[in-house]
């Protein structure tokens, strides 16, 4: 019994900032895998001219200059980039606008979980519906990470702008670019952000709030619903005193 008494409050400490730090976890796997523009590589004979493309941006793995232009950069490039420094024009598809959405959405809706998952604990009261909220938050942050997985068949992958471009202003380089896309390292780190709001929104569900441990010490083992170790019996009113025969009170 000591030994309980003694880790309690590792316990309550868990209890309270476990889907803080699991939401947290996915947020970073979650941003690196939309926005770092790793999500999907596009792979080439030459290994430093290895196309990486994400929803939003591209890049290869060294700058590539071509008669002294510099067509392709280290760094993460908006493709918008290709159509106001180079004129090339492109069109996305549907399910990349979708994709767009999604991973801004899942960023968003983790953002505010992982904040209020952070903030209520340290709250006076806590109820079930705002831990509950926090769990709802971040099963939708789930639900939007895992659907921007779709990048696989959208135009990002099938039709990329930045191969496009390559193939028709640069085809020396452009016909060493495959069709369509790999699985890059975003995308794996998209699969681990979508387990992990999954967990965290299943913590939050699933386990009562953090404070419920300490403002209800009681167990609740006797019958009707009584505290273990109180009668429950119904309190009997006081018996009234019995008038005498000759009308007159009892002593």
């Amino acid at each position: 019994m000591e030994a309980v008494k003694r880790f309690t409050p590792v316990f309550r400490a868990v209890k309270r900032f476990t889907p803080a730090a699991l939401a947290t976890a996915a947020m970073f796997c979650g941003l690196f895998a939309n926005f770092n523009c790793r999500s999907v590589t596009f792979d080439t004979p030459v290994g430093d001219r290895t196309l990486y493309a994400s929803p939003f941006a591209y890049r290869t793995v060294a700058s590539v200059e071509f008669q002294d232009d510099l067509y392709l950069y280290n760094t993460c490039r908006s493709y918008r980039n290709l159509r106001n420094d180079f004129g090339f024009d492109y069109e996305i598809d549907s399910k990349t606008k979708v994709v767009r959405a999604f991973a801004i959405m899942a960023t968003v809706t983790g953002l505010i979980g992982m904040i209020l998952s952070y903030v209520v604990p340290f709250l006076k009261t806590v109820t079930a519906q705002m831990w509950q909220g926090i769990g709802v938050l971040l099963m939708m942050s789930c639900l939007f990470q895992g659907l921007s997985m779709m990048i696989m068949s959208s135009s990002i992958c099938l039709d990329n702008p930045a191969v496009a471009f390559l193939k028709e202003l640069y085809p020396v380089f452009g016909s060493t670019l495959p069709d369509e896309c790999e699985i890059g390292v975003g995308f794996k780190t998209n699969i681990a952000a979508t387990a992990l709001f999954f967990v965290a929104g299943t913590f939050a569900l699933c386990i009562s709030p953090p404070h419920d441990d300490e403002s209800n010490p009681v167990t609740w083992g006797g019958t009707n619903g009584s505290p273990e170790g109180e009668d429950n019996a119904p309190t009997m009113p006081e018996e009234e005193q019995a008038p005498n025969a000759d009308g007159g009170e009892s002593k």
